[in-house]
């Protein structure tokens, strides 16, 4: 399995854009960048998480209004991270998958107009299962809380099946809600194989983030 640019921020983005129009900042600042987010190195390593080059993702939207257009850009931040596994269908696997994605707030008079501020685990985990082709997220089956950049975020565990190697897998999928640091919001998210218990892992990966990167 593999996350790509085409990922649930894109839906959230437009949703940040659109908002944005309705609100008349045409005049405003038009462009929204977010700061890139890593695991802490060390902590990688240790659980043998491999970082792959992170990925930007940039949604635009043109709106008119009195006679005038305005481009509003909003620019994320994809970091994915893998973990080769053995698992009963084929050895040396990606399997194990932890992701980061950073999108702006967009702010204006001081109040953040980014959806993702709103959005509970379970509308995330629909937003990611409506992506992707071959993968689909079940019942919440468990919840904790995780220390993420300063907040106490609570962690949902949901099954789900994703398609690994054409046969289709029994996976865990654990993400927080978003969490606000510095300019952005933080996303986190973890899948892998219910054989292998790598929640652990993912905690820990999670208590060591690094914003901006």
């Amino acid at each position: 399995m593999k996350l790509t640019r085409r990922t649930l921020l894109g839906s959230a983005s437009a949703g940040i854009a659109a908002t944005a129009g309705c609100l008349g900042i045409l005049s405003g600042t038009s462009e929204f960048t977010a700061d890139q987010v890593a695991v802490d190195s060390q902590v990688a390593s240790e659980t043998n998480y491999v970082k792959q080059e992170p990925k930007e993702q940039t949604i635009e939207k043109t709106f008119s209004a009195a006679g005038q257009e305005k481009t509003v850009k909003v620019v994320n931040w994809i970091t994915q991270y893998y973990k080769t596994l053995d698992l009963p269908i084929a050895s040396d696997q990606k399997a194990g998958v932890f992701a980061l994605i950073s999108s702006p707030k967009v702010e204006v008079l001081g109040q953040s107009f980014n959806p993702l501020k709103d959005w509970d685990t379970r509308k995330l985990a629909a937003q990611l299962q409506s992506q992707y082709e071959g993968f689909s997220v079940g019942q919440e089956v468990d919840q904790f809380a995780v220390q993420i950049l300063g907040s106490a975020k609570t962690v949902s565990k949901f099954e789900g099946t994703a398609t690994l190697g054409g046969s289709d897998v029994d996976v865990y999928i654990l993400l927080s809600g978003a969490v606000g640091h510095e300019s952005d919001f933080v996303v986190p998210m973890a899948v892998y194989p219910r054989q292998i218990d790598e929640q652990a892992n993912v905690r820990k990966l999670m208590r060591n983030l690094v914003h901006p990167a």
